[in-house]
């Protein structure tokens, strides 16, 4: 019915009125006129653009008042399908519920957030060292290795117990431990290959220094060694000799491997310093080594360690950063064998507790690992019973000692009286050496390097807030023939290793023993002779009992000005009036099973029977 009622409707068209056809023809003529008049673009903002303005306005109110966008469109156009504008977004109303729907799937999912995702949220803004990934020893096949390299001469063979530990009193040496080697007493005696020993002799190290004489020995033999000495007594070449020994005793590294052996140092200085040692032997070996730390440029590091290191020396901090990069791609810790820790004290004390144990659990269990730390505080010691397996601790001349080859003098100075004094003391030893002067702050030591340039007394500066690269210019020019004298912070303290440097001016107090010791040791080493002096005031009184310690230790007069202001400052405690100052060292010493220390107490008992003292207790022998 409807197809003919739309035929009648069409066939009644041609026969209308003419009147009306006529009618009907002057209209379309009028709008045809009307369309030629009308501008192309209003004509096109008419047809397209404000019907969709005037749709995503109605669907907006709509979907304010909870009706749904979609349901509005379809409500208003009685179901109708809205016109798709080739100008809009081209979304139609199934278009506008499948968006709708992808938004409901997207909560789902933010809901059901697997553990993956959770972890990748939780880790975010994360150190490196907490981001590093833990290494599951046990899925690992690690290949075997050995450490034990050193075969004792015939001559130390031959030579009896009491021969020995007449040797071990001759050099100060103590050793605590089972199976400690006899000391050596030549280079020769401990198995270096003809090329090292011809750099040695080139280096003029005439005879070991005695931590080298037992720590090369006990290293070689494959024993995880915890070594103590005073500054200036050649620890760098403990380690070194040994770690030489053991990476030429492994196979050579293929691509991608990471490095055999990595030495971690707290700062830059001493990463450098002992970058530099190892370089003089790492040269003649055929053997690569690399330096990272905060400063220099980290790239070149990178390309370094992509490159292949069979050594790498480290700060914790930048070591964390070259570990994490590129998804650990740069290198890795799968075939270090041969770790050391030097310095482990300062790196507690500097806060590298976190990286130095995330990076020691990532190693291989069976490494051998080698220590040397000036005191032996709670933390090191913990860090020693999870690292070192059954270890030898070695100890030269005391715990925290000055090197008695340096004449050392503390004066009681107020702060106005300092700069005067300092000025009398160049008058006398600026010609003679180097001279380091150390101070507090960086502040405090640019103002000192302006005022010492201004009284005609050229010098240098080394401080943390310096760019590595004038860090490293000022060094080189303190250690060659451009500058003699430095004012340091104490960041110069550890590895600034300059044989020629006769005089160290502590211009404001340590403010614990380990740094004063540290301090005081640029000078007098290598056997050389130096001179320190060290000003102290009553606001510093709080440091006046390490000071005394420190001298009492390495046989110095302690003036009266010094025990006078630690009385003060004790008088002042029991009033409660004061604190005191530590930096939370001491310690000790490594604490073995109750076989070694029954032993260790039964022989001090007989030591004391000997000297008439009637049987010891059970004290420390550190």
């Amino acid at each position: 019915g409807d197809a003919g009622a739309g035929g009648a409707a069409v066939d009644a068209a041609p026969g209308a009125d003419p009147a009306q056809r006529q009618g009907q023809g002057g209209a379309e003529q009028q709008q045809q006129q009307q369309k030629e008049e009308e501008d192309p673009l209003d004509a096109f903002m008419a047809a397209e653009v404000l019907p969709e303005i005037e749709r995503r306005k109605a669907a907006e109110e709509e979907g304010a008042t909870g009706g749904g966008a979609a349901g509005g469109a379809a409500a208003q156009g009685g179901g109708r399908e809205l016109p798709i504008s080739r100008f809009g977004d081209g979304a139609d109303e199934s278009d506008e519920d499948e968006e709708a729907e992808r938004e409901r799937q997207k909560r789902q999912r933010e809901r059901e957030e697997t553990d993956a995702d959770w972890a990748k949220r939780i880790t975010t803004g994360k150190s490196k060292s907490e981001r590093m990934k833990a290494v599951d020893h046990e899925e690992k096949e690690y290949e075997p290795f050995r450490k034990a390299l050193y075969i004792e001469s015939a001559e130390l063979k031959a030579m009896g117990d009491t021969e020995r530990e007449a040797l071990k009193d001759k050099l100060e040496v103590r050793v605590r431990g089972k199976g400690a080697p006899c000391p050596l007493t030549s280079w020769f005696q401990c198995g270096l290959s003809e090329r090292v020993l011809a750099v040695i002799k080139k280096n003029k190290f005439e005879l070991p220094t005695p931590i080298q004489a037992q720590a090369l020995p006990a290293i070689m033999a494959g024993r995880d060694v915890i070594g103590i000495a005073k500054t200036g007594s050649g620890k760098t070449l403990a380690f070194v000799l040994p770690m030489l020994r053991h990476v030429m005793d492994q196979r050579p590294l293929e691509e991608g491997e990471g490095m055999i052996a990595l030495v971690m140092a707290p700062t830059r200085e001493l990463a450098r310093q002992i970058y530099q040692d190892i370089g003089k032997f790492a040269k003649a070996l055929g053997l690569r080594a690399v330096a990272s730390y905060g400063g220099a440029n980290i790239a070149t590091q990178i390309a370094a360690f992509k490159a292949g290191c069979e050594i790498a020396v480290a700060t914790p901090g930048r070591f964390i950063d070259v570990l994490t990069t590129g998804g650990g791609k740069v290198t890795n810790l799968a075939r270090v064998t041969y770790l050391v820790l030097d310095e482990a004290d300062r790196m507690f004390d500097m806060g590298f507790e976190p990286q130095i144990t995330k990076i020691i659990a990532n190693t291989r269990p069976d490494r051998q690992t080698v220590m040397f730390s000036a005191t032996f505080p709670r933390q090191v010691e913990l860090l020693a019973r999870d690292a070192l397996l059954s270890p030898l601790e070695i100890l030269v001349g005391g715990k925290s000692v000055v090197n008695r080859d340096i004449d050392q003098h503390v004066e009681v100075r107020q702060e106005e009286e300092r700069y005067l004094r300092t000025l009398e003391l160049l008058g006398d030893w600026f010609e003679l050496g180097k001279v380091i002067i150390f101070v507090q702050s960086q502040q405090r030591c640019d103002r000192l390097f302006q005022d010492l340039l201004n009284a005609g007394y050229p010098c240098l500066t080394l401080h943390g807030g310096m760019d590595q690269a004038d860090r490293d210019g000022n060094i080189a020019d303190f250690k060659g023939d451009v500058c003699n004298m430095i004012v340091a912070t104490s960041v110069a303290a550890r590895g600034l290793d300059v044989p020629q440097c006769r005089l160290v001016i502590n211009y404001d107090c340590p403010n614990h023993m380990e740094d004063y010791v540290h301090r005081v040791g640029r000078t007098g080493r290598a056997g050389n002779k130096g001179t320190a002096y060290t000003f102290i005031g009553p606001d510093e009184a709080a440091y006046a009992q390490d000071i005394i310690k420190a001298l009492d230790a390495s046989g110095q007069h302690v003036p009266l000005g010094l025990r006078a202001i630690n009385y003060q400052q004790k008088q002042k405690l029991l009033l409660g009036c004061a604190k005191t100052a530590g930096s939370g060292f001491g310690g000790k010493g490594y604490r073995f099973d109750n076989d070694e220390a029954n032993a260790n107490k039964e022989a001090r008992k007989a030591e004391m029977k000997l000297l008439g003292g009637g049987g010891g207790g059970g004290g420390s022998d550190s």
